[in-house]
């Protein structure tokens, strides 16, 4: 007689199928299914970890704030704080936590011991969209406090703050051209009222995500994440940014510096990244051609700039995702002797150019290829070096990939795609060059 097997069988069969599974990939990137007022969550487990650290990431950073330059660093501040202290008195609860602000995104963190009671760490987290209840006197002191740390930031990298305002330069202090730190006048005119309003317009549930890693449970960790924040609430819905627009702008300055010991050449420029790409191969991308531009490879500006000829005694190159869709390139030299400050400049820009039109080699392709294969392979299993790819896409407001997306994106690239990129650099776009003459 031939029995029938009845649905819930195959319900069961489905639950067994998805553990299994989930245990072939403990250490990657899981998305489990949320019905939470939060806008996603993400989860990595690390069997190796002590605890667990919680990252909450609101996707709202300095390029979204109206008035002066620094507002998201204050609040993040205040938000902070007001958060501490709601869950200060008898039931309190030692956290170890922090809270960093920037372009795009406003992180706070918090720090589990013990992996089975996530409930301190989340309620500090969730305090950080209550009201914020502080003294306005107090709100001042750390008015204070924040102008204190952009004069310690300013002291410690001269040439960060000599590079932060080119794109102002080009932009006006808008977007991601605004300063995440502000200035001493800027931070001067914060108000506690400016804070406030920032935080009833951008800290909701739904404009955030969570980022857990650690040796954590993930059924446990759903449970403490529907207690803490329960359902979806009637709150405004995901904050959307308006697309940056760049176009083929110039723009060139030029000062003396007496916190320096050479002459420079700081040069910005902003790259739209080729649309053809998702968000793994951009990533992979940016990482290679990085690679390639810093490195002294054969199709490197590192070899031709200053091994080669001998154009730069100092280089140093960063190229970053500013947004999901823009590329900033940085480049910080100092001239060989005998060699100019314009000169120097302009064989900057030749030396792209020919860049782009010779492409990258193809034993400079696999050479990287070969050297970074297993390593993009291990991300599946490596939840260190994975949660800085997490991190990367959290702070831009991209949904994260995992490290299996990650490894499938390194195989399948080409050289011909390096050279995509490659040439988006190279092709005309907005770019600000400063020489910076050292007085001492």
């Amino acid at each position: 007689m031939i029995k029938f097997l009845c649905p819930d069988f195959f319900v069961f069969l489905f639950c067994i199928l998805q553990v299994f599974s989930g245990f072939a990939y403990a250490k990657d990137l899981y998305l489990p299914p949320d019905s939470t007022a939060l806008n996603a969550v993400y989860l990595v487990r690390d069997p190796n970890f002590n605890g667990a650290n919680l990252y909450l990431v609101l996707h709202a950073g300095e390029a979204d704030m109206s008035g002066p330059e620094g507002l998201s660093h204050y609040l993040e501040h205040l938000a902070y704080f007001s958060s501490a202290q709601k869950q200060r008195g008898d039931t309190a609860v030692s956290v170890d936590d922090n809270a960093f602000a920037f372009k795009l995104a406003t992180m706070f963190y918090a720090h589990a011991e013990d992996y089975s009671d996530l409930t301190p760490a989340l309620e500090r987290l969730r305090a950080v969209f209550e009201p914020i209840e502080l003294e306005r006197s107090f709100m001042i002191e750390e008015r204070g406090i924040v102008e204190r740390e952009y004069e310690m930031r300013r002291q410690e990298d001269p040439l960060g703050f000599a590079a932060e305002d080119m794109l102002q330069k080009l932009y006006g202090p808008k977007h991601i051209a605004r300063s995440v730190i502000g200035d001493r006048d800027a931070i001067r005119a914060l108000t506690p009222e400016d804070a406030l309003r920032a935080h009833s317009e951008f800290y909701h549930p739904a404009n955030a995500s969570l980022f857990i890693i650690g040796d954590i449970n993930y059924s446990l960790v759903a449970q403490k994440l529907h207690e803490t924040f329960p359902t979806k609430e009637d709150a405004p819905p995901a904050y959307e940014r308006e697309a940056f627009q760049i176009s083929q702008d110039e723009y060139f300055d030029e000062a003396a510096r007496d916190d320096i010991f050479r002459d420079r050449v700081l040069f910005r420029k902003l790259v739209r990244f080729p649309k053809a790409y998702d968000w793994a191969q951009r990533m992979i991308l940016r990482d290679h051609v990085h690679e390639i531009l810093s490195s002294s490879y054969p199709s490197g500006l590192r070899k031709a700039l200053q091994f080669d000829d001998f154009w730069a005694a100092d280089l140093e190159f960063e190229l970053e995702f500013i947004t999901s869709e823009l590329l900033l390139l940085t480049i910080n030299a100092a001239p060989d002797f005998g060699v100019e400050l314009d000169e120097l400049s302009a064989k900057i820009q030749s030396q792209l150019s020919a860049f782009a039109e010779q492409g990258v080699s193809r034993q400079s392709f696999y050479d990287l290829k070969n050297d970074t294969e297993f390593y993009y392979e291990d991300l599946k299993n490596t939840p260190t070096d994975l949660r800085e790819y997490v991190f990367r896409s959290l702070r831009l407001g991209v949904p994260p990939v995992s490290g299996r997306e990650l490894d499938r994106a390194g195989r399948n690239l080409t050289h011909l795609d390096y050279d995509k990129v490659i040439s988006a650099i190279a092709t005309p776009s907005d770019t600000a060059i400063r020489f910076l003459r050292a007085t001492q």
